[in-house]
């Protein structure tokens, strides 16, 4: 036992994480200070950025080609959507502290919201393989939405969740529900083409969005295949119904939603339309969304759901 003890002590040691964090003070996420104390307990040889910019820091480290054993994102959905494409370019795992309001991918790897409890479920160092899919170039991990979503994202202020957290998103949906405006759109799924009326449309590539929202019973971040799913024009009440419905599981429930599935899919709107992905408004309509399966090694928890174990 102490000689076990011993090489899983000198592994320990050996251990160099990349810690990123999307912030120009660490004074303002002073909760992340228990993640650290957790690594360095441990013996890991921890490196620390933080940055509003995140793209430049990650920029400069590609291009120096440091060498790391694992990126730890800690922040929200956003947060880790940018260091994920950094991760998958490294070929090193992404493991995740949650600092943010929805956490949706934290949620999907079996995370809990501790920061404490994260940290301990990165050591080991138990990882799997999920997807990774670009929008117009650009990674994501949860989901990429039209409509609805986009206007929660412009009702999300930095103050709202500040003040509502998880609830924000429930608040800032009720708002725009009661505006509900329609569009036009085609969506083009693995070549072949469907035109419809619809107020949300979603493409997910992960299992949650909208803070622990299920995009569907079926829906997996490691079995190669994009869910799309566009809400037709509604009564504010039967959306009402939809939306507590998602909260339940009870999809069965959504009645006037077009279902689709597969590996490539493109969005065309009349208008171009902003995109909520993963939470920010980073891209706009005709979309290009593919997969790219299994791209991304991420440190999961043992709540992780794959799509092997179904």
């Amino acid at each position: 036992m102490q000689e076990e003890s011993k090489a899983q002590a000198e592994e320990a040691a050996g251990v160099r994480a990349l810690v990123l964090v999307s912030s120009g003070k660490l004074s303002e996420r002073p909760d992340l200070s228990l993640a650290l104390e957790v690594f360095e307990a441990a013996g890991w040889d921890v490196d620390l950025r933080a940055s509003r910019d995140l793209g430049k820091v990650m920029d400069e480290i590609a291009e120096r080609g440091e060498v790391f054993d694992l990126l730890i994102a800690a922040g929200g959905d956003g947060t880790v959507r940018q260091v994920a494409g950094l991760a998958a370019k490294l070929e090193v795992p992404l493991g995740v502290i949650p600092l943010g309001t929805a956490n949706d991918f934290a949620r999907t790897l079996g995370l809990g919201f501790d920061v404490a409890a994260a940290a301990r479920t990165i050591l080991p160092r138990r990882t799997a393989a999920v997807d990774l899919s670009t929008i117009n170039g650009n990674c994501f991990l949860n989901v990429a939405s039209i409509g609805l979503s986009e206007a929660v994202a412009e009702n999300l202020t930095k103050e709202r969740k500040r003040r509502w957290g998880g609830l924000s998103y429930a608040l800032a949906l009720f708002d725009v529900l009661k505006a509900r405006r329609q569009f036009s759109v085609e969506i083009d799924c693995d070549g072949t083409a469907n035109s419809l009326r619809s107020i949300q449309v979603g493409v997910a590539n992960g299992r949650y969005h909208g803070g622990g929202v299920e995009v569907s019973p079926s829906a997996r971040i490691d079995d190669g295949a994009l869910r799309v799913y566009a809400i037709e024009p509604q009564p504010l009440g039967k959306l009402l119904v939809m939306a507590l419905s998602t909260k339940l599981g009870a999809h069965d429930l959504w009645e006037g939603v077009r279902w689709f599935e597969g590996k490539r899919i493109e969005i065309k709107t009349k208008r171009a339309k902003r995109v909520s992905v993963d939470g920010d408004l980073i891209a706009t309509t005709p979309l290009v969304v593919e997969v790219q399966h299994g791209a991304l090694t991420v440190i999961v928890g043992e709540e992780f759901r794959s799509a092997a174990r179904l």
